[in-house]
């Protein structure tokens, strides 16, 4: 026979379904100061996922704002929770205040989906346990119907850890046509950081997060010359921008930029 404090062991696991608080929290966490994590999170993990009530109606409420063209940020999303009768509930608008604090200084959203994913397949295979394990001490049906239960439910778990880069057109769809629509409504075509030239701009939308864009043409065409006025445009509209052009002296360069 097992001790008493073995068996408590046992009963405090069991009773301590497997979680990552911490990863949910900086996932949702993340999402209001970058609504474009939220794509990200999104096609991998789902609000049933999360392991905390209160998480999983703040991440339905994110993508309810979202899909309605809207932004997410404290206030838009407290709004939101409110409408639903939900923000008691979560904790208030100071529990969403604190998601954003403490968060780390370099954010990796793709080990916390990942932690908070791999929890929740626990969490379904130990319900799936116990589901099949009660139906088999039932003893309501065969052992060959049971092992066939069995069988489905755990394929099934399996079949949601599988991930892939490729996603379909309807899950891009989904996740983008928010952002597509609402500038079509606005009849803005400019969704990124706008070049100076019209004509690449309509063909581009702007330059985008993450996007690497390479100007490619012959020796002498006027690449450098291109660059060097987007450069200058951005820069004129307030953000940082870094210039840096091979076989052309610092000199030339910030010369070339001032005459422009």
């Amino acid at each position: 026979m097992s001790s008493p404090a073995v068996r408590a062991g046992l009963a405090a696991t069991v009773s301590s379904p497997p979680a990552s608080v911490a990863a949910e929290a900086a996932i949702l966490g993340t999402i209001p100061l970058n609504n474009g994590h939220y794509q990200e999170v999104a096609g991998r993990i789902e609000a049933a996922d999360l392991s905390l009530d209160s998480h999983r109606r703040v991440f339905s409420r994110m993508g309810e704002l979202l899909i309605d063209g809207k932004s997410v940020d404290i206030v838009t999303l407290a709004e939101q929770l409110q409408r639903n009768k939900e923000l008691p509930a979560i904790g208030g608008v100071a529990y969403l205040a604190s998601l954003t604090e403490g968060l780390p200084r370099r954010l990796s959203i793709e080990e916390y989906v990942c932690i908070v994913k791999d929890k929740s397949l626990l969490r379904q295979t130990i319900a799936e346990s116990d589901r099949v394990g009660a139906l088999a001490g039932d003893q309501s049906g065969s052992a060959e119907e049971v092992l066939a239960e069995v069988e489905s439910a755990f394929r099934w778990i399996a079949g949601r850890a599988i991930t892939s880069d490729l996603a379909s057109v309807a899950e891009y769809v989904k996740c983008h046509y928010p952002c597509i629509d609402k500038s079509f409504e606005q009849s803005a075509r400019l969704t990124g950081v706008t070049s100076g030239f019209w004509c690449l701009d309509h063909l581009t939308a702007g330059f985008q997060p993450k996007d690497l864009t390479i100007p490619g043409a012959r020796p002498s065409i006027g690449k450098t010359a291109v660059s060097g006025n987007i450069s200058v445009h951005v820069a004129t509209s307030g953000k940082t921008t870094a210039f840096s052009a091979w076989r052309c002296p610092a000199r030339r360069s910030s010369t070339a930029c001032a005459a422009l």
